[in-house]
């Protein structure tokens, strides 16, 4: 098995501003889970595609231009898991839902997606991606890119925790043209290397932040890149190299 752990943060000011709800409501609609606390709305499409909203003074808003499914990389070839709807069980968790989202590729392999979220973080969405081959041939496991997002085109700024070049800005202005791979745990030259693993963007209004919970040291990158039309793109992106 496979697991790979996510964390999308989602904020404006400070979350205690937010009164605790007796409960977080959770529906699911085609596939799709739909979780709303008292300060955030998330969403998650059956292709493991995340979109964050704030709420706040009555209002929704969100940096998200649109929808990027998860991709998963296996000898060479992306695995497509099926668009029909899949298992989805909701548990309470003490103060919180636990939701586990189960579905199967046509080679046998399974995905477990389990989401996390609890009343006194409303605007934090803790993701895990379980992967579990299910059939009797060995499947490689290339690549998987997760917890993707296009952004608005808007003038924002971002924070980038991975630590790769001396002297290089880890709060930038995002412009067309901007690449970064953002690695971390992986082996650089000289003394470089680890960091913060959190990509953090924001505005005058709003934040996101996309990062990565684990006990133990990972390999992995939060590339982003600005393309000519200046919409952000961010995921996080882990090379695992692994056979299931």
């Amino acid at each position: 098995m496979l697991c790979l752990f996510s964390m999308l943060l989602w904020g404006c000011g400070d979350s205690a501003r937010h009164s605790a709800q007796p409960g977080i409501p959770v529906s699911v609609e085609n596939g799709s889970v739909r979780i709303e606390t008292s300060a955030a709305r998330f969403e998650v499409a059956p292709s493991g595609a995340i979109r964050a909203s704030l709420l706040q003074g009555g209002r929704e808003q969100t940096l998200d231009a649109g929808l990027s499914a998860d991709v998963l990389v296996s000898g060479g070839q992306t695995v497509d898991f099926p668009a029909a709807e899949p298992r989805v069980v909701i548990e309470n968790e003490g103060r919180g839902k636990r939701i586990e989202v189960r579905s199967r590729a046509g080679n046998g392999l399974d995905r477990v997606r389990t989401l996390g979220v609890y009343e006194r973080m409303p605007g934090l969405l803790l993701s895990t991606v379980a992967y579990r081959n299910g059939g009797a041939r060995p499947i490689p496991i290339d690549e998987l890119k997760t917890n993707k997002h296009t952004l608005k085109k808007n003038d924002t700024w971002a924070f980038f925790g991975a630590s790769e070049k001396w002297g290089e800005d880890d709060v930038v202005h995002l412009a067309p043209g901007l690449s970064r791979a953002n690695l971390l745990g992986a082996k650089r030259q000289g003394t470089m290397g680890g960091g913060v693993p959190v990509a953090a963007f924001w505005t005058k209004d709003m934040g996101l932040a996309v990062g990565h919970l684990d006990s133990q040291p990972v390999t992995l990158g939060i590339p982003t890149s600005v393309g000519s039309g200046g919409a952000p793109d961010v995921a996080l992106d882990f090379l695992p190299a692994e056979t299931l």
